[in-house]
């Protein structure tokens, strides 16, 4: 596991992605359904890429990407800028899923 490899723990993990300690063993462990906010800030932070899910329809992955460069384009590439995406995206994801 990359974490290992760079011999970062939890508690390290969760300090430098900015993720609860809480969930930080929980997505190591891959014990979850989306790729949420959370799972690609420690992805970030182990230097992982994030594919876009397999698709057959061009039109998602097109989309996938138009999301992906309007979410770069926001980020100021700061911690705090990090954390406020974070945010508002989790606060749209919870919007939608109603």
């Amino acid at each position: 596991m990359r974490r290992d490899q760079l011999g970062y723990t939890d508690a390290m993990l969760s300090c430098l992605s900015g993720v609860h300690a809480s969930q930080i063993s929980r997505i190591c462990r891959a014990d979850f359904r989306t790729i949420s906010s959370n799972v690609m800030q420690i992805c970030n932070v182990l230097a992982l890429a994030i594919e876009p899910p397999e698709q057959d329809d061009r039109a998602a992955a097109s989309d996938w990407i138009k999301i992906e460069d309007a979410v770069r384009r926001a980020w100021d590439e700061t911690p705090d800028g990090a954390a406020k995406l974070v945010r508002v995206m989790e606060a749209i994801a919870a919007i939608s899923r109603r």
